[in-house]
């Protein structure tokens, strides 16, 4: 997803980090991460 681009690569990382260890679906990982896109763009 385009949203991806969004996100610097240091904090995507981290983001990836911490859904390996939660061993998260792939599914909810998606929406991990556009949660957290939302956060830092503040929308």
């Amino acid at each position: 997803p385009t949203s991806n681009l969004e996100i610097p690569s240091e904090k995507y990382i981290e983001i990836q980090e911490q859904i390996d260890k939660k061993m998260i679906p792939f599914q909810t990982v998606d929406e991990a991460v556009s949660d957290a896109v939302e956060k830092m763009i503040g929308e």
